[in-house]
């Protein structure tokens, strides 16, 4: 500080100093003493970060390969800063675009790979980093980061050499065989670095690839890419070996190409042999273009199935014919290329030469040529049978009905040419008729028929057979004349069956005969006709055709009469009909009886109500009815159903006494014609009592000697089959033992009267007697009845004692132990058991039960460990407990009673052979009811033998599982046997032993392909992913498992691979991404691999031929199919029928160029010319159809042609499509016909010039306008004869009216003779010729006499003398008059 002026300075470099500083300051004043002024503070800041931290350059840069590793360094960006002191010199980096592929350490700079660059597709990245100082302050500028990525984009590819060489099957190993190189467009390097890349070509690696075995014989330098022999060739058969050798770059993401080089061995000297050397193959005309139809295949003296392919020969004219229109696969299939129909010669039949030759070096042709002889059938016309036709319906026909039947016939026997369709294509009937379903025409317009007036019609049809585009065609006219006259009568009811009974009585009308007639107001009579017989028995009335009965009519047999009845309307001329109806008469076929007249029947009274007693039958026995006439107090005892006949009994017969009821029985029935009626006598005799009594029951019993007296010893019982019978007991005769007894007569109780302590006699024996007291033929039975008698002289004892029982300890409370038995010989009551404290433990635990004997546990026996019991039983006399008998049993327990037992005896398990060892298979289970013990497990034996060391068993678990691997056994099932035992005091095992098996399912067979060679076609423009054919292998192992599961693999053959894939799991191949469009190939070899699921994997192989075809798409016509058009038979030259369009859809080129030809008519294709094809548009194709002659030059007057249009691409193989065209001709086949050939007309000499003097008229029946009558055009014939006459007529040329043309009153002839024609409207014109006579009447006024009357007076005998003179005038010109004498007698006058 300066301390005059108070400028701070800084004294020394701070730099490097990290602090502030703080200063305190003090102004003095120069006062004397001086004073000082209060302290102040000045706190001076230092700036020690003044400078921005500054990247070393402003842009990075740096290359690296897309497999850069995750963490791998990229670049380091670097910045400084000026400051002195940290923080303020210290330097971050810090991202300012963030990014997903890169990562920044903030601290060091360094930029590392933080993603897998291979899942992005750019090839560079380009972004943004700032430096940051420890203080915050940012760089002044911003580093720009640029990471460009080297990608592998690229497959090796293959040079074009070709890598196809032959070798000898004796060539040494080790010898090079070819050398194949690839080259790869991506780098070899990254960037400037100078590390490789490796995409590039210096990466490559070549190997072989392949399952079918090819690569054991040979190997290849992975750097070099020359292959080797390493194996003989003679160890091997196979003659062409297909190296798919793989070039791999070095990326960690490979790619790679196949090239594959076929090594031709020369192992078969023999040449192919074409087979069968003739063939003779039957093909329709229209055989579907590129169809296989018959197929040669080769052999040759060593391998018998030779690789070939097959050519057609092409040496001579026969030959250049077959290739004209057949072509064959390489696999020997023959097929057409170009359309037979389009062959205008017509032949049937083609001759083809086949070779084979070897596709393996050196390539050999067939020794032989097969023939095969192709034999063409071709379309020929159906017709018409017996056209043309001629048919006459009614006027009242009606819709539907049948007009005429027609008949066509073709000669074709092959489906579709002899296939025919009729239609209608001409005709001048408005409609009125159509074809029917049945070969026939019918009547469609009934109404309008009816309406019409014309009596014929006529109708054009044309047959037309199916065969496509070789279809042909003819006509045949159809003549139908309408009949409009009457109707016949019309039988109603006719051939009616009229049936009546034998009884109708003469005089009855039985039915009628009736008929119609359509036409209005007539009526109609009946004639009866027939049988001389029928009309013995019927009459008829003639007026209204009732038929009445005549006589009396037969009453047996089965008459029927045929009534035959003419029916006659009252037209004229009449119409009849005849009618018949058939009168059945019935009668009745068979008289009602009962099977017997009289019945004798014997039952018992003991027959229940509704037991059968008979079952009446009679004949006939249907719908008959039954009924009991006889006595009525005999017939309430019986009933009878009156359906069937069954007697039955009504009431309890036991309640009557009589032995014998009579019943007279009817039977009803309703015949055919009559009720008729039928009786039978019943005589039933009863058995009454036919049942003695039976003792039942025990007979025999045992009393004590102290029986008191009146006590009950034994009850008699018997039975008596008889319902109603009264039991009574007796003894048979008094004793001095029934003495003792008393017996009660009904209830049959005996019992004690007097005592019997004291007899020396203990066995009683006493006849009973039991009694029916029935009052008919009472019955009884006797019986002996033993009592024996007892005292107290046997003491009660246990049998078969000392006992002795084992049991269970686990016997539960109440269960039993034992069962003791004893015997008193003199019981009187009842044998009681007890136990006694004899031995203290024993009734503790046991009991028994006192009248059985039957020993119990009492308490559990698990709370005891003792394993022997020993208990004293008692038994005595209930009646005498004094007297008793002892005895011991020994109880052995059972404490570990249970043997443990497999809880299965069986166990299997099937396993592949590629089981794991240490995986459970099964696991054996046993139980054991004793508690607490625990079971071991073990093996006993194993079949066979050695199987057993392949499986393990855990003894305490009796988990079983594979100790070693099964893939390396033999065996393909072992059966082990296993024990268990328990271990209880003492230990046991379990009775049956568990058995095990094991069964091994292996891979045994590879996937098989049913044939190793297919063939496909396919478009050239399929689509991605579209099918192009379904492989299926099939694996015999066993279903459902790896062994059997087949994958498919495509190998592929030469650029394959590029257009195809497989799908792994169905075998389905699909197209790729590339379209097969610009592939430039025909044929591609697809190999395709099925391989199981096993370890190893096995497999096999097949190969699928894909034939690419590149004309697919066929001309279609556009405006229509089957045309049809309608011209003049005079339309000129050179006019346009018709034009067709036709379109190709394949793409430019000839394969959518097209020609149009016709075909299947030598006549249409002499009247008809197709112009030449013009196209407007790509694959579009028009042309016209025209007149090449006039259709009147055709003198067969073809009313219909018929003909193919064709339509052929120009690609390879040909495709066609044709479409029929039919063109109808309206021709003028009718002349004009004048209505009369000579017409006779007389005029007036002074008729008027126009004055219309005549007319002539002339028909044409033409159908068209054009040539029919409407077209006429009249004219007079001039020259000859007519020339002078001429000159006086002329004719209307429309209507046929002649004029006069010229006055003929001053000439002098009296007729004139016209020839006038009649002309239609055809080229050339039709003409008919009419003579008109005209008279001329020149003579139209009569003289008139001017002389006066006169009166002239003659002598009577005067003769020959004139006697007047007579003058008169007439009004006609140029007339003489000649007037003569009056003579005498004639008084005749003369006119001149």
């Amino acid at each position: 500080m300066d301390d005059a002026t108070g400028l701070i300075t800084t004294h020394q470099s701070i730099r490097g100093i990290d602090t502030n500083f703080t200063l305190q300051m003090q102004v003095r004043d120069n006062g004397c003493p001086a004073r000082w002024s209060p302290i102040k503070t000045l706190t001076v800041n230092v700036n020690r970060n003044p400078n921005r931290p500054e990247f070393t350059t402003a842009i990075y840069a740096a290359t690296i390969s897309e497999e850069a590793l995750y963490g791998s360094s990229v670049v380091t960006v670097s910045a400084t800063d000026g400051d002195a002191l940290a923080p303020y010199n210290t330097v971050v980096y810090e991202l300012v675009t963030r990014n997903n592929q890169f990562a920044l350490n903030n601290q060091s700079g360094e930029i590392s790979v933080k993603t897998d660059l291979t899942s992005e597709t750019s090839t560079s990245f380009t972004f943004d980093v700032r430096a940051v100082d420890g203080a915050g302050q940012t760089s002044t500028a911003t580093a720009q980061v640029m990471v460009n990525i080297i990608r592998n984009n690229n497959d090796p590819v293959f040079s074009d050499t070709g890598c196809t060489v032959s070798l000898s099957p004796n060539a040494t190993v080790g010898s090079d065989v070819l050398t194949v190189t690839a080259s790869d467009a991506d780098p070899d390097t990254i960037g400037t670095t100078g590390n490789p890349s490796n995409f590039g070509s210096d990466s490559l690696r070549y190997s072989l690839i392949g399952d079918d075995g090819h690569q054991n014989f040979f190997s290849i330098s992975s750097s070099s890419g020359k292959v080797n022999l390493s194996q003989p060739l003679t160890s091997g058969t196979i003659t062409t070996y297909r190296l798919r050798i793989l070039a791999q770059d070095g990326a960690r993401f490979t790619r790679s190409a196949v090239k594959v080089c076929s090594v031709l061995v020369n192992r078969d000297p023999n040449p192919p042999i074409v087979t069968p050397l003739n063939a003779n193959h039957r093909i329709l005309e229209i055989q579907n273009l590129g169809e296989s139809f018959i197929t040669v295949s080769a052999t040759d003296a060593q391998s018998g199935t030779p690789d070939v392919f097959f050519t057609l020969v092409n040496n001579d004219a026969q030959d250049q014919v077959c290739n004209t229109y057949f072509g064959i696969f390489r696999t020997g299939g023959l097929y057409v290329k170009s359309d037979l129909v389009a062959d205008t010669t017509d032949r049937t039949q083609y001759i083809c030469r086949v070779i084979a030759t070897e596709n393996d070096p050196p390539s050999r042709q067939s020794t032989n040529t097969g023939t095969v002889t192709v034999t063409v059938v071709r379309n020929t016309v159906p017709s018409f049978v017996n056209s043309p036709y001629n048919s006459a319906i009614n006027r009242t026909a009606s819709d539907s009905d049948l007009v005429t039947v027609y008949t066509t016939h073709d000669n074709d026997i092959d489906i579709s040419f002899n296939q025919t369709d009729v239609s209608i294509i001409g005709r001048n009937d408005n409609g009125y008729f159509a074809l029917g379903g049945n070969n026939d025409i019918v009547l469609q317009s009934a109404t309008d028929l009816a309406s019409d007036t014309r009596s014929s019609y006529t109708l054009v049809l044309q047959v037309r057979d199916r065969g496509e585009r070789a279809a042909l065609s003819s006509t045949a006219v159809v003549n139908i004349n309408v009949v409009r006259n009457l109707f016949s009568p019309v039988c109603v009811d006719n051939n009616q069956i009229i049936s009546i009974n034998f009884t109708t009585p003469p005089g009855n009308t039985i039915g009628t005969f009736r008929a119609t007639d359509d036409d209005p107001g007539q009526g109609v009579k009946y004639f009866l006709e027939g049988t001389q017989t029928s009309k013995e028995y019927f009459t008829l009335d003639y007026d209204n055709g009732t038929i009445i009965v005549k006589k009396a009519l037969p009453s047996t047999g089965s008459p029927n009469y045929q009534l035959i009845v003419k029916a006659t309307d009252d037209g004229f001329p009449s119409e009849s009909e005849t009618c018949q109806k058939t009168v059945q008469i019935n009668v009745d076929p068979t008289i009602l009886a009962f099977i017997s007249p009289d019945y004798q029947l014997t039952i018992s009274e003991n027959d229940g109500i509704s037991s059968q007693v008979v079952d009446l039958d009679t004949n006939p026995n249907d719908q008959v009815s039954f009924q009991i006439l006889g006595s009525l107090s005999d017939a309430e005892w019986f009933n009878i159903d009156t359906n069937t006949g069954d007697l039955t009994v009504a009431k309890d017969l036991r309640t009557d006494r009589r032995v014998e009821y009579k019943l007279l029985v009817q039977a009803t029935r309703q015949s055919t014609v009559t009720r008729q009626t039928a009786t039978s006598t019943v005589t039933i005799n009863v058995l009454r009592n036919e049942n003695e009594p039976v003792f039942i029951g025990s007979l025999n019993t045992t009393v004590d000697e102290r029986l008191s007296v009146g006590s009950q010893s034994l009850r008699l019982q018997a039975r008596d089959a008889d319902v109603n019978d009264s039991l009574t007991f007796r003894f048979d005769s008094p004793t001095a033992d029934t003495d003792l007894f008393y017996l009660g007569p009904s209830s049959g109780l005996i019992s004690l009267k007097n005592s019997l302590v004291g007899r020396t006699n203990t066995v009683i024996e006493i006849p009973v007697v039991v009694e029916d007291n029935a009052a008919v033929n009472p019955k009884s039975a006797t019986a002996t009845v033993t009592i024996r008698i007892t005292g107290d002289t046997n003491p009660p004892r246990f049998i078969d004692d000392p006992y002795n029982t084992l049991i269970n300890y686990t016997l539960g409370v109440g269960e039993t132990v034992y069962t003791a038995s004893a015997r008193d010989d003199d019981l009187l009551g009842n044998l009681t058991f007890e136990t006694d404290n004899a031995y203290l433990a024993a009734p503790g635990y046991f009991s028994i039960e006192p009248l059985t004997g039957r020993i119990v546990v009492k308490t559990s026996l698990a709370t005891d460990s003792a394993k022997t019991y020993t208990l004293r039983l008692k038994v005595y006399d209930s009646a005498r407990p004094d007297n008793f008998d002892l005895a011991n049993i020994t109880i052995n327990v059972e404490r570990n009673p249970s043997l443990p037992a497999f809880t299965n005896l069986v166990y299997s398990r099937e396993i592949p052979e590629t089981y794991p060892p240490g995986s459970e298979i099964f696991t054996l289970s046993a139980t054991d009811s004793d508690p607490g013990q625990g079971r071991q497990y073990s093996v006993v034996s194993a079949t066979p033998g050695d199987c057993g060391r392949y499986f393990y068993l855990n003894v305490l678990t009796g988990q079983v599982s594979p100790a070693l691997p099964i893939l390396n056994s033999r065996f393909n099932s072992c059966v082990i046997t296993f024990s268990v035992k328990d271990d209880g005091d003492p230990s046991k095992g379990a009775l049956v032993n568990a058995i095990g098996t094991i069964d091994i399912y292996r891979n045994n067979f590879a996937p098989n392909f049913q044939i190793e060679s297919y063939q496909t076609p396919i478009l050239e423009n399929t689509t991605q992913d579209a099918v192009v054919y379904e492989m299926n292998a099939t694996d015999a192992d066993r279903p459902g498992t790896d062994f059997s599961a087949v994958e498919y693999q495509m190998i592929g053959d030469e650029g394959a691979v590029d257009y195809f894939r497989v799908e792994p799991d169905t075998g389905i191949i699909r197209t790729r991404r590339f379209s097969l469009i610009n592939s430039g190939q025909d044929e591609y070899k697809v190999r395709i691999m099925a391989k199981d699921k096993g370890t190893p994997a096995k497999s096999s192989f097949a190969v699928v031929t894909i034939i690419v075809f590149r004309n697919y798409n066929g001309p279609v016509f556009l405006n229509e199919n089957d045309i049809t058009r309608t011209v003049y038979e005079d339309a000129p030259i050179g006019d346009t029928i018709f034009t067709t369009t036709s379109r190709d859809s394949d793409r430019a080129g000839p394969q959518s160029e097209l020609t149009f030809s016709l075909s299947g008519s030598q006549a249409a294709q002499s009247y008809f010319n197709l112009l030449d094809a013009t196209s407007t548009q790509q694959g579009v194709y028009s042309t016209d159809l025209t007149i090449a002659r006039p259709l009147y030059e055709d003198n067969s007057d073809t009313l219909t042609y018929t003909f193919t249009l064709n339509a052929q691409d120009n690609g390879d193989p040909v495709q066609r499509n044709s479409t029929s065209a039919t063109i109808n001709v309206i021709r003028n086949l009718q002349p004009p016909v004048f209505s009369h050939a000579y017409y006779s007309v007389p005029i007036s000499y002074l008729a008027n010039v126009n004055d219309v003097i005549a007319a002539v008229t002339a028909t044409d029946t033409d159908i068209d306008s054009k040539y029919n009558t409407s077209s006429l055009r009249y004219a007079i014939v001039q020259g000859g004869e007519n020339t002078a006459q001429t000159q006086y007529f002329g004719i209307d040329s429309s209507t046929g009216a002649i004029r006069l043309r010229q006055s003929v009153a001053s000439d002098s002839a009296t007729s004139y003779v016209l020839t006038v024609t009649a002309t239609d409207g055809g080229t050339p014109a039709l003409v008919d010729y009419a003579t008109v006579y005209f008279n001329v009447n020149r003579n139209q006024n009569k003289p008139v006499i001017t002389s006066p009357t006169l009166t002239v007076t003659i002598l009577e005998t005067e003769n020959a003398k004139e006697i007047a003179n007579i003058t008169a005038s007439d009004g006609d010109l140029q007339v003489s008059l000649c007037v003569g004498p009056l003579h005498l007698p004639s008084f005749a006058h003369y006119l001149c």
